[in-house]
């Protein structure tokens, strides 16, 4: 008979979320995830055919304080968390293979919705899809925390098609990164705040049940298979308020 898993085992196992990533054809949604979880950026294009999914594993830790409060400072004890195994999905995004896959919005807890910001089109996309994702995503009370990533963001700002104005204004209704999936620019961030959104509403939904608080984590990408990330200044638009697309 095999032995019961006890709590202390319980708590080693990652905690697993199911990502999905939408978005037209052609915005550069597999690029972005194959960086992230530290594969090759493809300069050919290769259509996704149905759907996709790669995994990441994500190590969390928190800063515990003289009180054996968690905290962020930097004089406190770093404890480790259960981690955390990104399951992230690939979707097609061509219209014929719509019917394929609206299906594998059930269970997802997490979200991105990426255009293209040398493609107008793709960022007209963006509430059509939205209204897709809500319309889709069943087995919870409310719309999984999502975010919109706005990709290519190294090519040259005079072959953008979305100016300022109209960045100015999605940022405004939702949280938003400027990505890159051939330098990695901003990536690592766009998954992290993606994550602590999820992670946020499970501590809260927790906290209903057991009426225990929740605590502020620290999210670091495992040193295997992490994608480096370039920051640059600017170039992320986030409204950190905003938990799911409205």
């Amino acid at each position: 008979m095999a032995p019961k898993n006890t709590k202390v085992d319980q708590d080693k196992k990652p905690l697993n979320f199911k990502l999905l990533v939408i978005g037209d054809s052609g915005v550069g949604k597999s690029n972005i995830i194959n960086v992230y979880v530290g594969e090759p950026f493809q300069r050919t294009f290769i259509t996704t055919i149905g759907v996709d999914f790669k995994t990441k594993l994500v190590k969390r830790s928190s800063v515990s304080g003289p009180s054996g409060q968690l905290s962020n400072e930097n004089s406190g004890v770093e404890q480790q968390l259960q981690d955390i195994k990104l399951n992230i999905w690939d979707t097609a995004g061509q219209e014929r293979f719509r019917t394929i896959t609206t299906t594998y919005y059930r269970g997802t807890q997490g979200i991105l919705v990426v255009f293209d910001l040398s493609n107008k089109q793709s960022f007209m996309s963006i509430k059509r899809w939205i209204h897709e994702m809500e319309q889709n995503c069943t087995g919870s009370t409310e719309v999984p925390p999502a975010i919109i990533l706005g990709n290519k963001s190294d090519i040259p700002r005079e072959k953008w098609e979305v100016s300022d104005e109209e960045l100015a204004d999605l940022r405004g209704n939702h949280t938003t990164f400027l990505t890159s999936a051939a330098t990695g620019e901003n990536l690592e961030q766009a998954f992290s705040h993606l994550t602590e959104l999820i992670l946020k509403r499970r501590a809260i939904e927790n906290e209903r049940k057991n009426n225990q608080p929740f605590s502020t984590i620290d999210i670091k990408g495992s040193a295997a298979g992490s994608g480096k990330s370039k920051k640059k200044k600017g170039n992320t638009l986030s409204n950190s308020s905003k938990c799911t697309l409205l």
